[in-house]
């Protein structure tokens, strides 16, 4: 890293740079030598706008989670951008983390109470990490968000005026059960 720096930010011809090959490829230890160097990369974000974190989330890595919060403690409250822009009320690590299943991410965010505020935080469909849990019929995530009822806000309306509660009319026999 000190002979030649800038390969720190030196992306590919897909336009992957080391970070994001080290979130890839799950090299928490990699990530920390480039943390280490220059923090400011974990504010990195894909072509698409994510930061890196909801690459993490989205595959459900707890380790690399750790070292962004090691590092970064505002990272986990990075927005995703479009051309620049910071989209408001965009999706968190926490509903991707939901959307894809990952319980032992959801958790690691639950026991930290400084990522707490993204429990009851809507994306721009109004949802919450609860509402995507409920659509998702999984008990285990639901019960561990249930768990934290002196935070977790039941009441939050998505856009179409639902609550979570209110999605578990529209499950059918046909879905997971939710007990």
């Amino acid at each position: 890293m000190d002979k030649r720096p800038l390969l720190a930010r030196e992306a590919d011809s897909d336009g992957i740079t080391p970070i994001r090959m080290a979130i890839t490829y799950d090299k928490s230890d990699v990530l920390c030598i480039l943390l280490e160097y220059d923090y400011s990369l974990a504010y990195e974000t894909d072509r698409n706008g994510y930061p890196l974190l909801c690459s993490a989330a989205t595959r459900g890595q707890v380790n690399v989670a750790q070292v962004l919060l090691l590092y970064c403690q505002d990272a986990f409250y990075c927005q995703v951008l479009r051309d620049g822009t910071a989209i408001e009320k965009s999706l968190t690590c926490l509903h991707i983390a939901v959307q894809n299943g990952h319980l032992e991410f959801v958790e690691f965010i639950l026991k930290r109470p400084q990522l707490r505020k993204l429990i009851n935080m809507q994306d721009m469909d109004g949802k919450t990490a609860l509402h995507y849990a409920i659509q998702q019929c999984d008990p285990k995530l639901v019960a561990a968000l249930l768990a934290y009822d002196d935070i977790i806000d039941t009441t939050i309306l998505d856009n179409h005026g639902n609550s979570a509660a209110s999605q578990l009319s529209s499950i059918t026999d046909d879905d997971k059960p939710l007990d």
